[in-house]
């Protein structure tokens, strides 16, 4: 490649132009830098010209960026990626034609031509070289004038332009650098020889053209005698097509009448098919129509009876919802008063949603002496068979805590779990009901700030200081089971501005209306914590907030009850 003056040049140029800031010194090194590696590693100096590209972008310096043009261009060729380099040059020389020197782009025009020639692009490489040439026959550089017919040289010998390639030789004959004498004599004979093939070509075609006339001479005399011998054989056929037109036109008409009478016959028969078909769909359309009346009858008479049966349907809808609504009543009275939270809480809230009018979930609030306590509970099923549930889990816990009095949160569920399965004639055989409730149960001493808690499948919620602490509740509900043993009683003081929630599954069992996953209750944990912060009124308002955002168009699954409470 021609690269004597242009490494030179460009290392000059970037010592004066990168000299004015700390990144301008940094170019100059990397420049420096680039041309020691250039005949070293072409690994290296291309790694380093990328950063004087992006570099010199940053400065938008042309020069710099040129030259990192040049200097990949350049690594690529001698890693024998030419396609590479060819890019990389065209990108030089896209700078190079607007900024540089005469030298400069006449130099970067020979190189894009040496790697086209790596590439067999050949007319494309004598474009570049014949350029390149006309620019340094300008500026009078010798050398590369000699460069340049040196390539040409031999790119018209691959393109066999011997008449070229000739012109080339003899100006590197007129020069002192090497003897071309021979080569000139060769390529004197080459051009001869290709001179007399083409006027021998020339004179064949002239042979041939002049064949090819008389030709059509001849062909032009052929068609004239084809037509008179054509007019000829017309007048022949006329006459012969007039005598068989005469014959044919008896013979015609005597099929025609035989055609005639044959048709007047099958249409008579096509009236009698017409006329019985006429007659078949008549009686046809009568059933039908016969049918199609006592059809209508019969279904007018079912849509009567079926307006009644739905009108009974809807009274008895009505009287059910109403008896429903006024259960619902009956439920939210044996409820406990929100002025009883208020009454021994610092703040407190109650998220409670019941899935349809009557509700399988419910919370319980009673002081006993000195002892709070609380619970959130989830009865088996919800609507109507859960309601009946939850007022009998209510009669029950009136039943332990205000008359007998019991205050230790494991007993209360574990007489609690006696009364149900008694209830219910509950044995654990295989086929019996499993109705039961799970449950969240807190005691709270308001004297000494001690709390209990036991929990069927249910959990403890505390938020302390910003950190979660969760109680697990036994794997075991409040009714017949399996492995039924004894409910744990988890003891532990509080702390003022502790945060306790409790809780069934039906806010973490929500299915979103987007893609049809459950909340979860990793995420229920998250939510409370984020929130936090906020009063508990306001922790409510959240929560109703984010279960009717992830709900959206889906339908409630089942009943929902949260107790918070801070102490």
């Amino acid at each position: 490649m021609y690269t004597h003056k242009l490494i030179s040049i460009y290392l000059l140029v970037a010592f004066f132009v990168l000299n004015f800031s700390a990144k301008a010194d940094n170019l100059s090194d990397l420049l420096q830098k680039a041309d020691s590696l250039y005949n070293i590693s072409s690994s290296d100096c291309k790694e380093v010209a990328k950063k004087i590209e992006k570099l010199a972008k940053q400065l938008d310096n042309k020069e710099a960026l040129a030259k990192s043009y040049f200097f990949q261009a350049s690594c690529y060729y001698k890693d024998k990626n030419y396609n590479k380099s060819i890019s990389y040059f065209e990108k030089e020389l896209e700078i190079r034609e607007k900024n540089a020197e005469k030298i400069i782009i006449a130099e970067s025009y020979y190189n894009l031509g040496s790697t086209c020639l790596k590439l067999d692009k050949n007319s494309k490489a004598k474009a570049y070289f014949s350029k390149s040439l006309a620019i340094s026959k300008t500026i009078n550089d010798k050398d590369l004038i000699y460069a340049n017919h040196s390539a040409l040289y031999i790119t018209n010998e691959k393109l066999s332009e011997y008449k070229l390639a000739l012109e080339s030789l003899k100006y590197l004959r007129n020069t002192d650098i090497g003897d071309y004498n021979e080569s000139v004599g060769l390529y004197e004979k080459k051009y001869f020889e290709q001179k007399q093939i083409t006027q021998q070509k020339k004179k064949e075609l002239s042979t041939v053209q002049q064949k090819l006339g008389e030709t059509k001479e001849i062909l032009g005399n052929a068609t004239t005698k084809l037509k008179q011998s054509e007019e000829v054989i017309y007048t022949l056929e006329e006459d012969t097509m007039r005598k068989s037109l005469t014959i044919n036109s008896l013979n015609f008409q005597k099929i025609l009448g035989e055609q005639e009478m044959k048709a007047k016959q099958e249409e008579l028969k096509l009236q009698q098919r017409i006329t019985y078909i006429f007659i078949g769909a008549f009686i046809i359309i009568l059933f039908l129509l016969i049918f199609l009346f006592k059809l209508f009858i019969t279904k007018k008479k079912i849509n009567n009876e079926l307006s009644v049966q739905k009108d009974k349907v809807v009274k008895q809808n009505e009287e059910i919802t109403q008896s429903i609504k006024y259960a619902s009543r009956i439920q939210e009275a044996i409820l406990p008063s929100e002025k009883i939270f208020t009454e021994h809480f610092v703040e407190y809230f109650i998220f409670f949603k019941p899935k349809n009018i009557v509700s399988g979930d419910f919370y319980f609030l009673r002081k006993v002496n000195e002892y709070v306590v609380f619970a959130a509970v989830d009865c088996t099923g919800h609507g109507v068979p859960g309601a009946f549930m939850s007022m009998l889990g209510v009669a029950f816990l009136n039943d332990i805590i205000r008359k007998k009095e019991v205050t230790q949160a494991n007993q209360i569920l574990n007489i609690l779990r006696d009364n149900i399965k008694q209830s219910l004639n509950q044995t654990g055989k295989t086929g019996e009901q499993q109705d039961g409730m799970d449950m969240a149960i807190c005691v709270i001493n308001i004297k000494t700030n001690e709390l209990q808690y036991s929990g069927a499948h249910n959990p403890l919620i505390i938020i302390r200081n910003n950190e979660i602490l969760e109680i697990k509740a036994d794997r075991m509900p409040v009714g017949v089971h399996k492995l039924e043993t004894e409910f744990t009683n988890h003891k532990l003081n509080l702390q003022k501005n502790d945060q306790l929630y409790i809780f069934s599954d039906g806010f973490q069992d929500q299915i979103s209306g987007k893609d049809k996953e459950k909340y979860k209750s990793k995420h229920f944990k998250e939510f409370l914590l984020q929130h936090s912060n906020l009063t508990l009124n306001k922790q409510k308002q959240a929560l109703e907030n984010e279960f009717d955002n992830w709900k959206g168009n889906a339908k409630q699954i089942d009943d929902i009850v949260i107790i918070g409470v801070k102490i």
